[in-house]
This record gives C-alpha cells, structure tokens and sequence, in this order.
C-alpha cells in the first residue's frame, strides 16, 4: 500500500502525470509501474548513449564497432539492474504490513530478455550508421 497521507505524483515519459493517495499498490499503479515507468525510458537511455558513443566516434575518427559492442555490453548489465531493482520494490509494495512472508518476486525474464533485444537491434543499426 502506499502512504495515505501525501500524494504521490508520477511523471509518465509522454510528459503526463498520474497522481496517487491512499491507494493500493493493485490494478493502474501496477500498470503504470511495470508498463510506463521502464521500457519507454530506457529505450531512450539506450538510443541517447549508443548515439553518443556512435558520435564521438565519428568526431574522432575511431571505429565505431568495438566501443559500440562495449557500450552494448555495458547497456545489457544497466538492463539487468534496472529490472532486479524494479522487481524489489514491486515485491516490497505488494507485501502487506500484516504479512509474515515477503510477497513471491515478478518473473521478469521476458522483459529483460525483449530490452536486450532492443539494445542488440539499436547497437547493430548504430554500427552500419557510424
């Protein structure tokens, strides 16, 4: 459950916002939490630092393809973190003050598994760009 007294605001990644009070951590927050907090945002993050690394490689006239696969590398483990993390507070959340045992853990494999597809796609696209 989340805190009943202040409102809690969420800035979604289209720029809009959901606002919660005194809700349970059940139906929309779940949605919003697990469909509109991650993906969208890390997407952006793996678009932002390929390009990057993609550029500095052109303004220095370096091959792109090993620090591209560097950086990808690096991106699968941010991938990895981010959803472990994710899965934490989800199970924190949804354990109930009253509960002796810890609420099971979300499987998320097939999560990680469709954003390290997406950082593997992006990586390739950004090696025949750079």
């Amino acid at each position: 459950m989340m805190p009943s007294g202040k409102m809690k605001s969420i800035t979604l990644h289209d720029g809009r916002t959901c606002h919660y009070r005194g809700v349970k951590y059940e139906g929309s927050p779940v949605l919003v939490f697990w469909d509109a907090l991650i993906d969208p945002f890390l997407e952006d993050e793996v678009r932002n630092i390929l390009d990057s690394v993609g550029n500095e490689c052109v303004d220095n006239n370096i091959d792109a393809e090993v620090p591209l696969d560097e950086a990808a590398m690096l991106l699968r483990g941010m991938v990895q973190q981010v959803y472990d993390r994710m899965v934490y507070v989800d199970q924190r959340l949804r354990t109930k003050p009253t509960q002796k045992e810890k609420a099971t853990r979300k499987d998320v494999k097939h999560e990680v598994e469709k954003m390290i597809k997406y950082v593997d796609e992006y990586a390739e696209a950004a090696k025949a760009l750079f």
